[in-house]
């Protein structure tokens, strides 16, 4: 039941931000995300907080969904899966890659952190990130993400750090993906398979790569030890 209580809180609060953020950004519902945070302490373990923290997430999904009026056939037109598909995601039942997160916050016209976090940034002048630190994005398996501007308002952008692990079974079937915009990708350590639309490159550290990212894409890592590379992503549409 304990943890169960953040995704309830997290319902209410984004239903309550929907309405009412934007003309008053510090009520009452600011402390019922600490308290969603504090509560999250009490999850028995790591899986289940993980669990927790994804069911969170789904649950404001489904709650932006509901407020804007949004049917799950949309959702799921505008991420490009099955609606089946979108279903599971949102109910918490498969993990959340980046890509479905990034399609979601862009229809609902929202900031992918305030899918993340439950809050929307509020720095217009500069934001700084610590070596090692980050909003971390992190997930059953598969790529991790820290972002490096969460605070940020208004973004062009997306930064983060991603580690990919190591998966054999990827490297001849690397799970592709599409996302409106550009990407720049550069490798920090390890290596990494990268492939875009029929081609593939191999990258070491040090080596970079800028693409159309409209198009399919996908990578992952060539190094036992995996790969951890920066990625931006920059909005808008490019085709």
């Amino acid at each position: 039941m304990i943890t169960s209580l953040p995704v309830l809180l997290t319902t209410v609060c984004m239903h309550v931000r929907y309405y009412y953020y934007r003309t008053r950004p510090h009520t009452v519902f600011n402390v019922l995300h600490v308290f969603v945070r504090i509560s999250f302490l009490f999850s028995p373990s790591v899986s289940d907080r993980m669990d927790a923290k994804i069911g969170e997430i789904a649950e404001r999904i489904r709650a932006l969904r509901d407020a804007t009026g949004y049917t799950t056939e949309e959702m799921a037109k505008a991420a490009g899966i099955t609606e089946e598909e979108y279903i599971h995601l949102e109910n918490g039942k498969r993990d959340l890659t980046f890509t479905f997160l990034y399609k979601c916050a862009d229809k609902f016209g929202v900031d992918i952190i305030e899918l993340l976090t439950g809050e929307n940034p509020h720095l217009t002048g500069y934001t700084g990130v610590r070596s090692g630190k980050g909003l971390p994005m992190k997930r059953r398996e598969g790529f991790e993400y820290r972002h490096l501007a969460s605070n940020f308002k208004n973004k062009t952008a997306e930064p983060f750090i991603v580690n990919a692990p190591f998966k054999k079974d990827e490297l001849t079937s690397i799970p592709m993906s599409t996302h409106t915009g550009q990407e720049f990708n550069y490798i920090l350590k390890g290596k990494l398979r990268f492939a875009y639309d029929g081609h593939t490159e191999d990258l070491g550290e040090g080596d970079s790569v800028y693409y159309n990212s409209s198009k399919k894409h996908g990578m992952a890592a060539l190094s036992e030890d995996g790969c951890t590379f920066l990625a931006v992503v920059l909005k808008g549409e490019h085709r």
